[in-house]
């Protein structure tokens, strides 16, 4: 026998994730390379969670060799994927309803 969930669990949970989204404010403060990636990397994984086909895709070379890019990209993909998911999740349990 499994474990039942709170049907409320899950939407709660999903809702503390998504505070984890950093603010513009913040986002304005880093380096602009981080920024750019920031932006890129965002796009990516909302498209990523729309299509889990996509490939990833960034500019190989300046990820290979901007650090600051390559962060941006990372941290943007995982933050923007995350909250999609989140958007996702919580579209799906108010259908439920």
């Amino acid at each position: 026998m499994q474990p039942k969930i709170p049907f409320t669990l899950v939407p709660t949970l999903l809702l503390l994730l998504a505070g984890c989204t950093p603010t513009r404010q913040w986002l304005e403060n880093q380096p602009k390379s981080f920024r750019e990636g920031y932006v890129a990397g965002c796009k990516n994984g909302k498209a990523r969670v729309e299509n889990s086909y996509l490939p990833k895709t960034n500019d190989t070379e300046r990820y290979r060799t901007d650090e600051e890019y390559k962060k941006g990209w990372d941290e943007g993909y995982e933050d923007c994927k995350m909250d999609r998911e989140t958007d996702i999740m919580m579209q799906r349990s108010r259908l439920l309803r």
